[in-house]
């Protein structure tokens, strides 16, 4: 079989190239995440970024290989083969699976492994290869990290390495040329300071290669004077989005099934086996003054109401967006304000309020919005927006909205033990419940669920969970597989915790996923289950969270941390993690952050062999509520406490309270 050039070894390019060192730094944690991605069309200088990370200095922390994908590679087997060889293992009478790779890439441990995959758009999305390389990412160890650059993003399970800040991701937008890297290119080029280069890398090549008078001129006279007027129009309307399926060409008018006519013979342009055109985005530039306004409008227009139908709500608010439709990006924000759990992706929520135009700030939809953004990083400070704009939507019965705000309400009340905040919240949803208003009565059923666990014993708890209204809700989908799980920690019963984990874990994303996480993390302390494995797999964890700004999340896991150390007799990483703990205990913090730091002043205390000092701490905890009033932090407090008589080395067998 023929092999493709540069297979082993990234490819040399005979001139002398930007350095491109912000890209090179956001590349610097390679070895500390699982995945990088590096996303981008034709020409934005993904392979050449890749040949400067390699040659940037880090190879001191591990071993960095190289393997140039192709299209052969859709067989698992010619990419297991290649894998197997970058990593230098003899190949057997049978195929490597992706496991053996991985436990490859174990042995080499406590070196670190990363591989280095160009050009992955080439194994196909349904292939062998690519559920290969799936497998993979799903089986590495941590010392394995995969750096793999495509065209398209390549469909792998990443929106948990997303969320946990486990991936480092570079797209289109981050590998244009910014102001400095254009500087750096007039210089390499020998061009005037005040000559003007654009921001896509390979049109900078061209206008230098073609002239002064730049590429414009070029299509125009050797590509463009050769198709109709019709032709020409209909190319301008694909080129709007780039990307276009027989979906996208029907809202436009375009005849489905013959779009690959329309771009056959046309450089830059590609069409795949079911049927789809890519259009380079340079065409976008080149055909811009073959539609009216009106028509670029339209066209827009029909684009964007076709993305929503798809969910895609980042683009189509930026075609909204840029047709002043006030209306339509009203709806994306409504659309986004329904999806509690970020489903649609965190960037897409960023995307839309950094764009939002100043004109809509005032409306309740938005505020509610930015609320509800706040509330991912840091629930407390969320709390003064979240009641002001229920008020607002109380106010000017937008009730439908008003039941997300007070979902969001209700939850900062179950974190803060406001048994009294939730019963009021309970009240005022029954009101809605009776005027029919959609998920109403999920968030009855909710706020009896929270209040149970703030004071009841869990099976009470239990039986609220199953209420019907709670499995139809969209709202409640993220919590209830959560709250399930914890409601078996909570009992004591930590094995069918970990079992119920396992069912509702699929169903989980966003901050109920990492709140999954953390209990399963306490479920196997208590179990006995803790190795060095999963506390480094944690650990990674942790620091993911403090940096995507989960500070709640991030608050509970320090304190975790510092209790397990503490039973395992670690003072200095007891000590570490109790530091970090200390961070977030501001008088605005929850019930909970609090109640889990004492608790961890207290493990640290005992295997100091402090224990009146602990025994203080717990008093405070314990003797008149404290701030776990009767619920589930006292039940878990409980257990912790008992868990650290019985582990830390060198004290007594006994609890100071039962």
């Amino acid at each position: 079989m023929h092999r493709r050039p540069f297979r082993y070894n990234p490819p040399r390019s005979p001139k002398q190239l930007v350095l491109r060192r912000r890209l090179i730094d956001a590349l610097a944690r390679r070895f500390e995440v699982p995945l990088a991605l590096v996303i981008g069309d034709a020409g934005f200088g993904k392979t050449s970024l890749l040949g400067q990370i390699l040659e940037d200095g880090l190879q001191g922390l591990g071993q960095e290989l190289w393997l140039g994908c192709e299209a052969a590679d859709s067989s698992g087997a010619h990419l297991a083969a290649g894998l197997a060889h970058i990593l230098g293992r003899e190949m057997g009478s049978t195929t490597p699976t992706a496991e053996e790779l991985a436990t490859e890439i174990w042995h080499r441990a406590p070196h670190q492994v990363l591989l280095v995959l160009d050009d992955v758009h080439k194994i196909a999305p349904e292939s062998e290869g690519m559920a290969l390389l799936r497998t993979l990412l799903e089986e590495l160890p941590s010392n394995g990290h995969l750096l793999l650059a495509a065209r398209v993003p390549p469909p792998l399970p990443i929106q948990r390495l997303r969320v946990t800040g486990q991936l480092i991701y570079i797209d289109e937008t981050m590998l244009a040329f910014d102001a400095a890297e254009s500087a750096g290119f007039r210089k390499l080029r020998d061009i005037e300071e005040n000559a003007g280069v654009v921001s896509w890398p390979a049109l900078a090549e061209l206008k230098i290669e073609v002239g002064p008078s730049g590429a414009r001129q070029f299509v125009a006279e050797e590509v463009l004077q050769r198709l109709s007027p019709e032709r020409r129009k209909v190319l301008a309307m694909l080129s709007l989005h780039g990307v276009v399926d027989r979906g996208f060409a029907s809202c436009l008018g375009v005849e489905p099934h013959h779009i690959d006519e329309w771009v056959a013979h046309l450089p830059l342009t590609s069409c795949d086996a079911t049927g789809s055109v890519r259009l380079h985005d340079l065409w976008r530039e080149f055909l811009e003054e073959e539609l009216t306004p009106e028509e670029r409008h339209r066209a827009l227009a029909a684009l964007a109401v076709e993305l929503s139908a798809r969910g895609d709500l980042r683009r189509a608010f930026e075609y909204f967006s840029a047709i002043d439709d006030d209306l339509h990006m009203l709806k994306v924000v409504e659309t986004l304000l329904n999806d509690f759990e970020m489903s649609l992706g965190q960037e897409t929520f960023r995307h839309v309020l950094d764009s939002l135009p100043m004109r809509l700030d005032r409306d309740p939809r938005v505020e509610l919005l930015r609320a509800a953004w706040r509330f991912q990083s840091d629930p407390p400070s969320a709390k003064p927006g979240l009641i002001r704009v229920a008020k607002e939507l109380r106010k000017d019965d937008l009730v439908e909205l008003e039941v997300v705000a007070l979902f969001y309400l209700a939850d900062l009340a179950y974190r803060s033990n406001g048994l009294a905040e939730l019963r009021a919240l309970h009240d005022r949803a029954e009101l809605l419940a009776q005027r029919n208003v959609e998920e109403a009565d999920a968030l009855v059923s909710l706020c009896g669920v929270w209040s149970s666990l703030l004071s009841e014993p869990p099976h009470l708890t239990l039986r609220w969970l199953e209420e019907p209204e709670l499995r139809r809700s969209r709202f409640a989908a993220g919590p209830l597989g959560f709250l399930a799980v914890a409601t078996y920690y909570n009992w004591g019963d930590c094995q069918r915790a970990l079992e119920e984990s396992e069912r509702v874990s699929h169903n989980l994303s966003g901050r109920f996923d990492s709140m999954l996480t953390s209990t399963l993390l306490m479920c196997r302390w208590h179990r006995g289950l803790i190795d060095e494995e999963v506390l480094e797999r944690h650990t990674h964890m942790l620091d993911g969270m403090e940096r995507a700004g989960h500070t709640h999340i991030a608050a509970l896991g320090a304190s975790a941390f510092a209790k397990i150390h503490a039973s395992r007799g670690d003072h200095a990483s007891a000590e570490r993690y109790l530091a970090r703990s200390a961070r977030y205990q501001s008088p605005d913090a929850s019930g909970w952050i609090k109640t889990c730091h004492e608790l961890a002043t207290a493990s640290v205390a005992v295997l100091a062999g402090e224990e009146a000092v602990a025994a203080a701490g717990l008093q405070r905890i314990f003797g008149d509520g404290g701030a776990t009033g009767l619920g589930v932090e006292r039940n878990v407090a409980a257990r912790s406490l008992a868990l650290i008589y019985a582990l830390v080395p060198e004290t007594r067998a006994c609890l100071l309270y039962t």
